[in-house]
């Protein structure tokens, strides 16, 4: 529950609530698309403390067991 609480401090500081308000926007879709966001952030971050190899490996195995996908 951290990140959503992270989330809509950011979204309270760049002026987005007010926005909300104003325009009746679906906080829903915003939520998930800042989710969305945050973990691209995350899963990029992967990349330099991890490398490459290893991440993109482990993503290939993972979608391999979880996704049913063929190995190329």
């Amino acid at each position: 529950m951290g990140k959503m609480k992270e989330l809509f401090t950011e979204m309270q500081e760049l002026g987005l609530m007010s926005e909300l308000h104003d325009e009746e926007v679906d906080v829903d879709v915003l939520m998930k698309e800042a989710h969305y966001h945050h973990v691209m952030n995350d899963f990029v971050s992967l990349f330099d403390e991890h490398g490459w190899a290893k991440v993109i490996g482990d993503l290939r195995e993972r979608m391999i067991e979880k996704q049913g996908w063929f190995k190329c």
